[in-house]
């Protein structure tokens, strides 16, 4: 696996730091606060979505019919 750029490892440590599952708009902009990087939301979600699917962090979906709510929190660690 590469090295994380500088947006996947703002978004980390906001998630990281966070208690709990973080909202995708307030984790969104408080990265591209961080960063400086005005990109679009889109481009922040594609890079959320590939450190849950890496396993860097946990996600969760919430349904409601077509209402889709996801919501990302840091991964737990396996108690022993």
């Amino acid at each position: 696996m590469s090295e994380l750029g500088p947006a996947s490892k703002a978004l980390l440590d906001r998630i990281t730091e966070s208690f709990g599952y973080g909202e995708l708009g307030a984790l969104i902009y408080w990265a591209k606060t961080k960063t400086g990087y005005h990109h679009s939301e889109a481009w922040w979600y594609r890079r959320i979505v590939a450190l849950a699917l890496e396993g860097y962090i946990e996600a969760k979906v919430y349904r409601n019919g077509d209402d889709v709510a996801l919501r990302f929190r840091r991964r737990q660690e396996a108690e022993g």
